[in-house]
């Protein structure tokens, strides 16, 4: 009988990537197929580690937790990797390769395909455990829904991909690339025919399955994807219309609602990202008790407590794109003046913004978002105050420290934790790609205004003037951006935004940091940042084209 690791089920990717490295922190020997399957607990952990497998990290260095202390932000405008190394420069400087192997440590070529392989395997293997028929087939939906996630990761990284519901033989050359049609079709078909079979919620120690509403969002974000620039250079409106219907059909469930706080209602948005369970959060990526993402705040005095990483720096580019308190626009992000480096050309000093008092009367989600020169923080049983001049020079690259997903009520160098899950799909990510599908689809309109509205609303920010006549389809256009780029600052959605509107522009020219001068805020250049043609999609492995005819690799690598 044929011997295989627990959890791994088989190692090849495709048909050339090793699978060294997924398993660093699992050791269970090697076991055969039939006795995994034989076992109710065995059998639940293969399905745990497929939900484990959902998001892909540790992609810039083996020495930045596998947990996330490295937000894929940082290879975006809005980030800037800490310490003394700095693995983002392939996307940063556009200097990624195919390489024969992987062009990256932790490639999302191989790592989806194992775990795509995983799922088959999972699927072909789990009616022979001694699990209840109601177990089965709650496992197989779920199954199917992680695999059809895993799909939808690998299109949104390296576009049209090998659809496979088998476990395939290694030795097996034969396979095909699909084309962008049919893989869009294939993750939407999946969703469409488990949906109504999955159950609407889990609740106590189920909490963080996979749910109806889940598929849902999930199908609705796959033809988001389909409708973008990168997918549809045509600019086909019914694919448009496809994604404003899969989006409406999530909001008329009329399951899912935006997070507010029941004590201190100002502070909903921050208090969001401390929540096990909120009616917001559609999917998240499940992690346990851990104070590992406090890395990122800074470690020298008076913030003592150990050496951290300090992965994920927010930039300048991050903080000029929160409104001031009102909603009028303080920096003109958008101007070529702003990426060449005339920076001061794009101020408008008229609404009262100085570079030297920035963060006064701005958008609360900011001081939700990012430490600043003058921030408070509970460490040591002690409130401490950020001070640049006191931090080293690794820890103070754009003068920014992450404070999003950390809970100000937690003292975690003082024996504090807290359960700090990751949103992978969460209710407001649905009420702002509905409003950008229906801009795309038919223009301004009041329906749009108010759902944006909703989002600023709760994060305590001026409202936007619900009046269509006001606006036109690229001044509403480059609201719904700014507000994404906001919003949802640090939650990975940024890196695969900008690339399927096709906006590399975002990601090549100036990028900006603040510092001290004479005791005064002062913002100057940090670094230039390059974004080649082909780095919309990421290439597939060398090794992978070489091998199968089959698999032709993305333009320009």
């Amino acid at each position: 009988m044929k011997k295989i690791y627990l959890l791994l089920l088989l190692i090849p990717c495709l048909f050339a990537c090793s699978s060294e490295g997924l398993l660093d922190t699992t050791d269970t020997g090697s076991l055969e197929e039939a006795n995994i399957y034989q076992n109710r607990d065995r059998t639940r952990e293969v399905l745990n580690f497929l939900y484990g497998s959902t998001r892909l990290a540790n992609m810039f260095s083996p020495v930045i937790s596998a947990e996330g202390l490295a937000y894929l932000d940082i290879t975006t405008d809005l980030g800037k990797m800490g310490g003394s190394y700095d693995g983002t420069l392939p996307f940063t400087q556009g200097t990624m390769v195919a390489s024969s192997t992987a062009p990256l440590p932790n490639d999302p070529w191989k790592y989806y395909y194992i775990a795509i392989h995983m799922a088959n395997s999972f699927l072909a293997n789990v009616d022979k455990s001694p699990l209840t028929d109601e177990e089965k087939r709650d496992m197989k939906l779920e199954a199917r829904f992680l695999r059809a996630v895993y799909y939808f990761e690998l299109f949104r990284w390296c576009g049209p991909f090998v659809i496979t519901t088998d476990i395939l033989d290694p030795f097996d050359f034969s396979q095909k690339r699909a084309d962008i049609d049919a893989s869009i079709n294939f993750i939407v078909k999946e969703l469409d025919e488990i949906a109504p079979q999955m159950r609407p919620e889990w609740t106590g120690s189920d909490y963080g399955r996979a749910t109806k509403g889940a598929a849902m969002a999930y199908k609705a974000k796959t033809l988001l994807y389909a409708a973008s620039p990168l997918s549809n250079p045509s600019n086909d409106k019914k694919k448009w219309e496809n994604a404003v219907k899969a989006l409406k059909d999530v909001i008329d469930l009329d399951r899912y609602s935006l997070y507010y706080d029941a004590d201190k209602r100002e502070l909903s948005y921050a208090r969001l990202f401390n929540q096990r369970v909120a009616d917001e959060i559609i999917y998240s990526y499940l992690r346990g008790n851990t104070t590992s993402q406090y890395g990122n705040l800074p470690s020298g005095d008076p913030w003592t407590g150990g050496t951290t990483y300090a992965a994920s720096m927010p930039t300048q580019n991050l903080v000029d794109a929160y409104d001031m308190l009102d909603g009028s626009e303080p920096v003109d992000i958008f101007s070529p003046n702003y990426r060449s480096g005339n920076r001061s050309a794009t101020i408008n000093s008229s609404l009262g913004y100085d570079d030297s008092n920035p963060y006064v009367n701005r958008d609360p989600r900011l001081e939700m978002t990012v430490l600043h020169h003058g921030s408070t923080w509970l460490t040591n049983k002690q409130t401490a105050t950020l001070d640049l001049k006191k931090l080293s020079v690794n820890d103070a690259k754009t003068g920014y420290i992450l404070r999003k997903f950390l809970d100000d009520r937690i003292d975690h160098r003082n024996g504090g934790t807290t359960q700090l899950n990751f949103p992978m799909m969460r209710y407001a990510d649905i009420l702002l790609s509905y409003a950008e599908a229906k801009n795309e689809y038919e223009g301004p309109g009041k329906e749009i205004l108010d759902i944006i509205n909703l989002v600023r609303e709760r994060a305590g920010v001026g409202l936007l003037n619900t009046d269509p006549s006001k606006w036109n389809y690229e001044s509403l256009k480059k609201r719904i951006i700014k507000e994404r780029m906001v919003e949802f600052a640090y939650e990975e959605h940024r890196f695969f935004d900008v690339r399927r509107w096709k906006r590399g522009d975002f990601l090549s020219g100036k990028i900006y940091k603040i510092g001290l001068l004479n005791d005064k805020m002062h913002v100057t250049e940090l670094e230039s940042r390059s974004f080649p043609e082909k780095m919309y999609l990421l290439p597939v492995p060398l090794a992978e084209t070489q091998n199968s005819p089959g698999i032709y690799q993305n333009p320009n690598w």
